[in-house]
């Protein structure tokens, strides 16, 4: 039995398997609400581009260590040996005494310095779980190439599943991994639904007229917007689709955010779209809510897949808490939050009815403009990190007691407060 807390204050370390600038969208953006309530913070990333030296600064009141990656670009997201090496050393040198460890998947620079750490440290170990990579229907057998299912997603498959059962809670960000992790031999009772959150405060709508004179877009144009980091999944029903809607409405265009790879630009042009899609390149986040601002109408494909049953696209988010009205799937998790076409419109997986869709949209204005304050309103009132992350400390607390803690609840509101 462990020593109960003499305090409330939790003092929790992270670790990520993303490179820095992506941590923000999750892990970074927790950590931050979790400081905010009083809590102490530790995170470890992936550096950007360093290959070897170690890195600490403090971020919004976060302590943020950046570890060397001896990969590049995308591999660099937990799989280096030697990235691992060095986390493992690292954690064994850290003089905080840590409450909770907190890791973001089961990638072998978070699951091996974690269990390294808990050899000596025997504090309860959450682990989170976004993206449904390996098995059947899973993102390894869609979104890679042949060679690798059957080599390296194999190895990559053994790290997701292997390792779900050493933990004490399990933070989810769809029901569809809930329901993995249960096949898997974890507890119903530690697992939480953590699914993805948004800053409506930052992610504010800027009126449209506006939002086309600081970006350069034609202010007359309708503009379709399509969000995206680097992966761009589903894009070629989107493509065909905007082709379709295009011999219907001359002049209509795409943004397209992010860092389009050749492959992606090369489908654009196949499907004679050069002219009608603006390619804005990876945007800083300060600037995305101002470029989203530009769009009338968001279009979100989610084909009727594992891979998206089991994800939350964070770029739902970001859509609905910029007020513009939605064009999607009603997949997984988004069958849910779309339900009465509040804040857009459904439709099958076909290019057809997605143009028939965008389409009608277009031609009603006054509908548009209503489903969009409606996602607005909803966005602030249900997606805002903040409330996500009160859950999240009222879980940390249900763990900790499971595991002998008795936390106190903090003076200041919302830490570790009504909680069972």
């Amino acid at each position: 039995m462990m020593k109960p807390l003499k305090r409330g204050k939790l003092r929790i370390l992270m670790l990520n398997h993303h490179r820095r600038f992506k941590s923000i969208f999750r892990a970074q953006v927790i950590a931050e609400h979790l400081v905010k309530l009083g809590h102490s913070v530790t995170l470890v990333v992936i550096s950007d581009n360093n290959r070897f030296v170690v890195r600490k600064d403090l971020c919004r009141g976060v302590e943020v260590i950046e570890t060397p990656d001896l990969l590049w670009g995308r591999l660099r997201s937990g799989w280096d040996p030697y990235n691992t090496i060095v986390r493992t050393r690292l954690l064994s040198c850290l003089k905080e005494d840590f409450d909770l460890l907190h890791i973001f998947e089961t990638r072998p620079a978070t699951i091996i310095p974690a269990l390294s750490y808990l050899k000596k440290k025997k504090l309860p170990l959450i682990i989170d779980w976004i993206d449904w990579w390996g098995g059947k229907g899973g993102l390894i057998e869609v979104n890679r190439p042949w060679w690798y299912k059957h080599t390296f997603g194999r190895v990559e498959e053994f790290f997701e599943e292997n390792f779900r059962k050493f933990a004490d809670g399990t933070t989810v960000i769809s029901t569809a991994l809930a329901e993995r992790a249960k096949c898997l031999g974890v507890f119903d009772e530690s697992i939480m639904l953590l699914r993805g959150g948004v800053d409506t405060d930052h992610f504010r709508p800027v009126p449209v007229e506006k939002a086309r004179r600081m970006t350069g877009i034609d202010p007359g144009a309708k503009v379709l917007g399509f969000s995206s980091l680097d992966s761009h999944l589903d894009l070629e029903l989107l493509l065909k689709a905007v082709s379709i809607v295009k011999g219907r409405v001359p002049g209509v265009k795409v943004l397209m955010t992010g860092a389009a790879s050749s492959a992606v630009k090369k489908m654009v042009s196949s499907c004679g779209l050069s002219e009608s899609v603006i390619f804005t390149g990876f945007l800083p986040f300060e600037e995305l809510p101002l470029y989203l601002s530009a769009c009338d109408i968001f279009l979100l494909p989610f084909p009727d897949m594992l891979y998206n049953a089991g994800r939350w696209p964070n770029k739902v988010t970001d859509y609905l808490s910029i007020g513009r009205p939605v064009v999607t799937n009603p997949t997984g998790e988004l069958k849910e939050i779309f339900a009465g076409e509040r804040f857009g419109l459904t439709c099958e997986y076909d290019a057809s009815d997605f143009a028939d869709k965008i389409t009608a949209l277009i031609n009603d204005p006054d509908t548009a403009q209503r489903m969009g304050a409606q996602a607005r309103k909803w966005a602030v009132e249900n997606l805002q990190w903040e409330k996500r992350v009160l859950e999240l400390e009222g879980f940390y607390s249900k763990v900790l007691m499971r595991k002998g803690f008795v936390p106190e609840p903090l003076e200041k509101k919302g830490a570790l407060a009504n909680t069972a």
